[in-house]
């Protein structure tokens, strides 16, 4: 295999290497982008959802409030009533009254307390949810417009170096260019492996002797038989 084909080979691995470096990179920030605007959407619905929960929680405080309030407040009146009457009769009968109102005044202010714990409870989380809401909206929209500056790099580089690929590809066979290829598929950026001191040293399988004096020879393409890359013999150190 001539020189010129083996820099081709070597050229094409570090371009591939690029682009798939680049892919990487905008797959993350793609990715990262997608997750905070997910975040950010579920907890802008998750904040309405509370409001409306906080509201409800809200009337039931007030209408529980007014209710122990209204029962408290016979209660009073009965308790002056009892105490301007003299027939036993009617005593008896509003002391009576005023132990069931009693007891109904203990369930309604438990009903109170449980509506004023909810509204609290409700409207310390939606507190803490618009905070968080605040922090993801700054962050998203940084985040997002340093993404979009990146991608767009991305971008022109991406599109110089597919540039690049398919002119250095234009050099070589067909044979060559199906099997780089296919290979480039399994290792993508890494299609072309060193030989180099008997071994192969993208995988550092020691390679038999006869197939390592063909891959110095350089007469034909061959592939290391651990990885399967395609081997490439260089006598100048340079890995």
């Amino acid at each position: 295999m001539k020189d010129s084909v083996s820099k081709t080979l070597f050229s094409l691995s570090a371009v591939d290497r690029d682009i798939q470096a680049l892919t990487t990179r905008r797959t993350d920030l793609e990715n990262q982008r997608r997750d905070l605007f997910n975040e950010l959407s579920y907890v802008k619905g998750r904040v309405v959802e509370l409001e409306g929960l906080h509201r409800e929680a809200e009337s039931r405080r007030v209408l529980e409030e007014h209710r122990y309030h209204d029962e408290e407040q016979k209660i009073t009146e009965r308790r002056r009533q009892l105490s301007a009457m003299g027939v036993m009769k009617n005593v008896k009968l509003v002391e009576r009254e005023i132990d069931i109102a009693s007891r109904s005044l203990e369930s309604l202010q438990k009903s109170f307390q449980d509506a004023v714990d909810s509204a609290s409870a409700l409207g310390s989380e939606l507190s803490e949810l618009r905070e968080r809401l605040e922090k993801v909206q700054m962050q998203f929209e940084n985040t997002a417009q340093e993404a979009e500056t990146s991608l767009t790099e991305i971008n022109k580089s991406l599109a110089a170096q597919t540039a690049e690929h398919e002119a250095l590809m234009a050099k070589v066979d067909e044979r060559l260019s199906n099997l780089y290829n296919k290979v480039n598929a399994r290792y993508p950026g890494e299609a072309v492996a060193l030989a180099k001191s008997g071994s192969c040293r993208s995988c550092y399988r020691a390679l038999p002797a006869q197939l390592y004096n063909q891959v110095i020879a350089g007469n034909r393409l061959l592939q290391c038989p651990g990885c399967s890359r395609i081997l490439v013999y260089s006598d100048n150190g340079d890995e």
